[in-house]
């Protein structure tokens, strides 16, 4: 009887705890609803640049390398596959839907070391700024298995004057 009453308190914590991450997320979910990335790829996308699996890590507000988005598809962190391709890369991430990053969407690649809740050694990640129905977004990709060279290579590829340096707000925090 008398572990009852602290074990009731406890219960009751992590249940407030528990619904605060879940009413976090739902609002964070309405604040990106706005956002739907494309999710397929034109019929004749062209000819292959590269294909590498990689870990997806996260999409935020550009230049805002500690505010995530939640987007439909982009949302969480995962294994991935990326294939990029003359017209753009798609993205598939198993489990959700494949999704497809026009060309002409990409306007900024550049290596990066800081993102969300993942830090690696420098230019350890690929940061792709694309714009979203109007809004330019930072994706972050860690190639795994192969060298990232060719992948960066590719993507930067589709932009005019691709960076080769990260800039401040990737890499500090």
């Amino acid at each position: 009887m008398d572990k009852t009453w602290p074990t009731l308190i406890v219960i009751a914590i992590l249940l407030l705890v528990f619904f605060g991450m879940w009413w976090g997320w739902r609002s964070r979910q309405k604040r990106s609803a706005h956002l739907i990335p494309p999710t397929s790829a034109p019929d004749h996308p062209g000819a292959e640049l590269v294909s590498a699996p990689l870990f997806y890590v996260a999409t935020t507000e550009h230049g805002k390398p500690l505010e995530r988005l939640a987007i439909r598809g982009l949302g969480f962190r995962a294994r991935a596959q990326l294939i990029a391709y003359e017209a753009g890369a798609e993205l598939s991430i198993p489990g959700e839907r494949a999704v497809f990053i026009a060309a002409s969407a990409i306007t900024d690649v550049a290596p990066a070391t800081v993102t969300i809740d993942k830090v690696v050694e420098k230019n350890g990640l690929i940061r792709v700024s694309w714009i979203i129905d109007g809004t330019i977004v930072d994706s972050y990709l860690r190639v795994i298995g192969t060298d990232p060279e060719p992948v960066f290579r590719a993507l930067a590829s589709y932009t005019a004057a691709p960076s080769t340096t990260t800039s401040t707000p990737q890499s500090e925090v």
